[in-house]
């Protein structure tokens, strides 16, 4: 995303399942598993499921969600709200080699914490509904302000997160500048999970739930000037409540199940009903707001 190039890849198969002779990955667990991806930007699925094992009919459902995925977002452009620093300048500091397997054991309190608030901030936005991307100490030394955010390639932030015990990196002077001020610079104190939630709580989301929906994962994007939010209910449990879209309006709901195109009835307040059966997706579509 920061050179400008949309290619992600990931690989997916229920191979762990299999070794602990657990039942196969279900079609709605393995669309799901490819929905949250592709809101987080995924682009190239490279898939290692054994659809011979799998009941008739599955390999049809699935190659045909994950082309209408990608159909809608492979050639749209992410809107993330956050820039999470990846601090690995700070984790070089604190690296003792293994001769095992690497893991936390072993390693140092800083380590263990930079790991901790990372991953705890990472899932602190997710869980609210704000989509963010990641950056390095080599990324953001091409960051530049403008118009008062944060641009990286063709992104555009309104706040950097930094996790608990990083530094930040000798940056720009411009960039330095906007983080000391108006609140840009979301910095953890402590690696708990308390207090990624409430930092979190700062910044937009991209879709307004309520009640809230932690297991509700989000991601924005833009295309032929449509807003486009696809939202995946990773949870166990079906989700019913009330939602809203900042910036968007004249909604549509696309459904990458079964490819249905429908009108989405909006309130006077912008709200509409929202309701995700588990392990289910949609998209929601609209003109962004003048």
């Amino acid at each position: 995303m920061h050179a400008a190039r949309r290619k992600v890849m990931t690989e997916v198969s229920d191979f762990v399942a299999q070794l602990e002779h657990r039942p196969h990955a279900n079609l709605t667990a393995m669309q799901a598993t490819a929905a949250w991806q592709a809101a987080l930007g995924v682009t190239e699925f490279t898939l290692y499921y054994q659809l011979d094992l799998l009941p008739p009919g599955v390999d049809r459902g699935y190659t045909d969600y994950v082309g209408r995925l990608n159909a809608v977002l492979r050639s749209a452009q992410p809107e993330y709200r956050v820039l999470l620093y990846y601090p690995i300048r700070d984790l070089w500091a604190e690296y003792l080699p293994m001769a095992q397997p690497l893991s936390l054991t072993g390693q140092t309190r800083a380590a263990e914490a930079l790991f901790t608030s990372f991953l705890n901030l990472g899932r602190a936005f997710l869980r609210q509904q704000t989509s963010f991307a990641l950056a390095d100490h080599e990324a953001l030394a091409q960051a530049r302000i403008e118009r008062g955010r944060l641009r990286l390639g063709r992104g555009s932030f309104e706040a950097l997160a930094l996790p608990a015990g990083a530094e930040l990196p000798p940056l720009p002077r411009q960039v330095t500048a906007w983080c000391r001020g108006r609140g840009h610079l979301l910095q953890v104190q402590d690696p708990g999970t308390l207090a990624a939630k409430e930092l979190a709580a700062k910044v937009s989301h991209e879709l307004v739930l309520d009640p809230a929906g932690p297991q509700i994962v989000v991601g924005r994007f833009t295309r032929d000037g449509r807003v486009i939010v696809l939202a995946v209910n990773v949870g166990q449990q079906d989700y019913a409540g009330r939602a809203a879209l900042p910036g968007a309006q004249e909604l549509e709901s696309w459904d990458p199940a079964s490819g249905a195109i429908a009108a989405q009835p909006v309130g006077t307040r912008g709200q509409f009903d929202l309701a995700l059966a588990a392990h289910s997706a949609i998209f929601l579509v609209g003109k962004p707001k003048s």
